[in-house]
């Protein structure tokens, strides 16, 4: 009779657990560019960043036709998938098409479109196709016919579970097929960050300045001002907000709130869907009501390497750290550095996160206009964007990071021996051949080319290798694998 009690009290037990006991991380974003074959009558073009695109149709100058030069160009931009998704969690995405050159007229049948969609294998080159592929939400325009300039297409999307070691991929793909953006996701134990639900899936921005991403859990709402950080709205590490008025000066960052603080904020993550003038930051140093007097700095820096700042703090009533940047940034992904995190302000309420509020215009609204950036992706050659990832080298060339040694693994101990940019991985009694893809990624050629990414840690804080190499002196501490499975240094530490 005991053992049929305790084996019905441990079914009771396994069916009070929550359907999934994990969610979707997501751990990299990577744009894929292919040049347009060879075409002596039309010119096809896609300069993207990672939250837009233009796209570009154009009958070249050389041609013989009357309507040589004139052109058919689109702005595309799409929701921001959010940087981590529970199972069974209902989402509604949206994506936008719009020409702003359209000079060829409706004898011409040309689409412009944009797509988003599920991929369960990992995702080749734009236009081809992947395994598990599940549509969520497209868009297109023509010029034939009843022509269509601007579009817009919905979709509504439930996270599926998953297992462990588990990979999971969201696809932007664009017609004409030269750019796709792929969010790669692997699965993780236990529950999804507190900034990654709620207000955390909706981004800043209206439709013409680079795309919202909507969610059918609603935003938590602003409390009333009345503390050390008024104004502040419940912890997030995204951008939280809509379009402001013309010429506003709006808040468009904030991750305060008004319950009580300890010292040793990490770095957030900041959002921008568009590009926006940041005016000013401002950190909360209570550091056990002693404030920080004296003062510091703060700087940006975005996801490849490069550095905002640093820029001198104003300090008020000892406590708030008020810099002034003046500065534009591109749309994209920001971290804040703070030069004093030992008194940056933090709790529960924020993830960890230094409490921030930043403040500035967006771009349009007096803040300037930034163009998208051009990835690697056709360009004319006078163009020199910078790329979406650090160039390929050839084999044997480049100052690839050092990952020989030792490294913790799900089986214990594996190892990587190296040569210049050849590589083997050892896993128990399972080799692999591989190599360097860049500066911040290796290749297991004998284990499917499963990709992985390489990064290091500064005050708690992930980012890649080489950018964590050039502005800290950091060297790789860690493996992400697009499996899921993770390899870190012995006595590295987050």
């Amino acid at each position: 009779m005991r053992k049929l009690t305790l084996a019905l009290a441990a079914l009771l037990i396994a069916l009070a657990r929550p359907a999934f006991a994990g969610y979707w991380q997501l751990v990299d974003t990577q744009s894929l560019g292919v040049q347009p074959p060879a075409n002596e009558v039309w010119i096809n073009r896609v300069s993207a960043s990672g939250t837009g695109a233009v796209l570009e149709t154009q009958i070249s100058a050389h041609s013989s036709h009357e309507d040589r030069g004139k052109a058919l160009i689109s702005q595309a931009n799409w929701s921001i998938p959010p940087s981590a998704l529970t199972p069974g969690q209902k989402h509604f995405w949206q994506v936008e098409l719009g020409a702003t050159r359209a000079e060829l007229g409706a004898h011409w049948h040309l689409t412009h479109s944009v797509s988003l969609f599920e991929c369960r294998t990992q995702p080749g080159k734009p236009g081809s196709s992947c395994g598990g592929q599940r549509p969520i939400a497209s868009t297109n325009i023509w010029t034939a016919g009843s022509r269509v300039l601007t579009n817009r297409g919905n979709g509504e999307w439930i996270v599926p579970s998953g297992t462990d070691h588990a990979a999971l991929w969201l696809v932007v793909d664009t017609e004409p097929a030269l750019y796709r953006l792929v969010y790669s996701y692997r699965w993780s134990q236990g529950s999804a960050p507190s900034t990654a639900t709620g207000g955390g899936s909706v981004q800043a921005g209206g439709a013409a300045g680079g795309g919202r991403a909507y969610t059918s859990i609603p935003p938590q709402q602003p409390e009333r001002p009345s503390g050390p950080l008024a104004g502040s709205t419940p912890g997030s590490s995204t951008v939280v907000g809509g379009a402001p008025a013309s010429g506003d000066e709006v808040e468009i960052f904030n991750n305060g709130n008004l319950s009580g603080v300890e010292n040793g904020g990490k770095a957030p993550l900041v959002t921008l869907s568009r590009a926006a003038r940041i005016t000013s930051i401002l950190t909360y140093h209570w550091n056990h009501g002693q404030g920080s007097p004296a003062g510091g700095t703060v700087q940006i820096l975005d996801e490849n390497g490069q550095v905002y700042g640093p820029w001198r703090v104003e300090v008020k009533n000892k406590v708030y750290w008020i810099a002034r940047p003046n500065t534009l940034l591109p749309a994209g992904r920001y971290r804040v550095l703070d030069s004093e995190p030992a008194t940056w302000a933090h709790n529960s309420g924020s993830s960890g996160l230094g409490h921030t509020i930043i403040k500035g215009l967006w771009a349009g609204a007096g803040g300037g206009v930034v163009h998208p950036a051009a990835p690697t992706v056709a360009a004319p050659p006078a163009l020199r964007p910078p790329p979406a990832s650090p160039p390929l080298a050839s084999p044997g060339q480049g100052n690839w990071p050092s990952i020989a040694g030792d490294w913790r693994c799900d089986e214990g101990t594996c190892q990587i021996q190296q040569t210049g940019d050849r590589l083997t991985f050892i896993k128990g009694s399972i080799r692999s051949g591989g190599r360097f893809l860049n500066a911040n990624r290796v290749a297991a050629t004998d284990w499917d080319n499963l990709q992985g990414r390489l990064g290091a840690y500064y005050r708690g804080n992930r980012m890649a290798a080489s950018e964590a190499k050039e502005h800290f002196g950091l060297e790789v501490s860690e493996i992400l694998w697009l499996n899921g499975s993770v390899w870190s240094r012995p006595g590295s530490a987050q």
